[in-house]
């Protein structure tokens, strides 16, 4: 008579499990990704903020978060802390944002290594008007992405379009970024927050 309640709770203790897989993995981070992310950090002309990005336990770094069951890392967040996490508020008064802000000539491509991430933020970030990198559509397990204010500039590229999973995508506030056709929009069926505010789509079709 024991046997089911024992089963149901193995069940739901797994579940748990793979809900809660995101975290400081115990076993340490991957170390092919570790390499990668140490390229990204090179490419910022001042990774100070950054600083907690030493060791071998990458899973521990700021902005870091990992698989627990796998190292890999799932979430790269390098969202300037003085830009609001949400399109309601305000910039924070006390909050010095250009001390902040991570400054590089483009997204470097070893992002393109880091292939099970799930969401990847690189808001109020300065990218010196470069274009949103083609190889984002590699990263097939992303969920969310924000590119807000960064200095991105250029066509939105439309492979966006192959990131099926994205259920939020947030590109607002990069005046120099355009799109002259939205069909790739709709190929992105699992989206349910879509912003593009400021972005020019004055000649946009579809």
């Amino acid at each position: 008579m024991l046997r089911l309640p024992f089963a149901i709770v193995f069940l739901l203790t797994a579940a748990f499990v793979v809900l809660c897989s995101c975290g400081h993995a115990p076993l340490g981070c991957n170390e092919e990704e570790r390499q990668a992310l140490l390229r990204i950090e090179g490419s910022f002309k001042d990774p100070s903020s950054l600083s907690s990005w030493k060791g071998t336990s990458c899973c521990q770094w700021k902005g870091v978060s990992c698989n627990n069951l796998t190292g890999h890392v799932v979430k790269l967040d390098l969202r300037n802390p003085c830009y609001p996490v949400s399109h309601e508020e305000n910039l924070q008064p006390n909050c010095k944002f250009y001390d902040y802000v991570l400054e590089a000539q483009h997204v470097h491509p070893s992002i393109f290594q880091l292939k099970y991430l799930s969401y990847l933020d690189l808001s109020g970030n300065n990218f010196h008007n470069s274009s949103i990198p083609a190889f984002i559509q590699t990263l097939q397990h992303l969920q969310a992405l924000y590119l807000s204010d960064s200095h991105f500039s250029g066509r939105i590229p439309f492979n966006l379009g192959n990131l099926t999973k994205l259920l939020v995508l947030d590109l607002s506030f990069n005046a120099l970024l355009y799109a002259d056709d939205l069909y790739w929009i709709s190929q992105l069926s699992s989206l349910q927050y879509l912003y593009m505010s400021d972005v020019n789509l004055d000649k946009a079709q579809n």
